[in-house]
């Protein structure tokens, strides 16, 4: 897609106008020190793409497991969602947030296995934090807590 919108071809989306117009104006403006390279801007995506969906899904993916191995919770589970759900006549959000076993349950399974303690990343070169006077060096790595 990026060497696509280089050659100034046509990738079939939404809004790709704003998106391209965008990445042209990072890759090639003078306020910016430093612009990703494709290899870079990739990777985020992947990143961003992997921790927004496999971290949720795994950590449902355990949740019912629990629930499986636990009888009297998913008993417990079972009664509150009655509670609620009587009729199927849809979810709407201030009920969903009234489930306060379900949200316990959630809440515990997130402390009992937690998707990622923290990331880590390691500048390409020496990088200043703006008003701090702290620098990172090259290749040292940084453990950002999430």
């Amino acid at each position: 897609m990026l060497d696509s919108e280089e050659n100034n071809t046509t990738i079939a989306s939404e809004d790709n106008n704003n998106h391209s117009e965008k990445y042209k104006e990072l890759q090639t403006s003078d306020d910016i020190e430093k612009t990703l390279t494709n290899d870079e801007l990739i990777g985020q995506c992947v990143l961003f793409f992997l921790a927004g969906y496999e971290t949720s899904a795994t950590t449902m993916s355990l949740c019912l497991n629990q629930i499986a191995n636990h009888p009297e919770v998913q008993q417990k589970l079972y009664l509150e969602s009655k509670k609620y759900f009587d009729e199927f006549k849809g979810v709407d959000y201030d009920e969903l947030n009234s489930l306060k076993y379900l949200n316990a349950v959630i809440m515990e399974t997130q402390r009992l296995f937690p998707a990622a303690f923290f990331l880590e990343r390691a500048p390409n070169e020496d990088y200043e934090l703006r008003g701090t006077g702290i620098t990172i060096k090259k290749g040292h790595i940084v453990h950002i807590p999430t």
